[in-house]
């Protein structure tokens, strides 16, 4: 399952970023935008039957207001694997 799910995240990232997709790839410098990232979660969320909060959401993209704080974004492959976990939890 973890394999389709990696599939799966690849092609919906290639899709909305017309880019080569990494797992080690951060998810900003995608140059994925908070809009796409929503819109991603959402085709997961269907697509699997899980549900992902929201704040896990701002948790791997954090919105892009700047108060000085230090934004760390997922990963690709850490994306693959909460969602796999997810998927395994339901």
């Amino acid at each position: 399952m973890k394999e389709q799910i990696k599939e799966r995240v690849v092609k919906l990232l290639k899709e909305a970023t017309g880019q080569e997709v990494s797992l080690k790839d951060n998810l900003k410098a995608l140059n994925l935008d908070e809009f796409d990232f929503v819109m991603l979660v959402s085709d997961l969320e269907e697509e699997y039957n899980i549900e992902i909060p929201d704040e896990d959401v701002r948790r791997m993209y954090p919105v892009d207001v700047d108060f000085g704080e230090k934004k760390e974004y997922a990963k690709v492959n850490q994306l693959i694997v909460y969602v796999a976990r997810k998927v395994k939890e339901k």
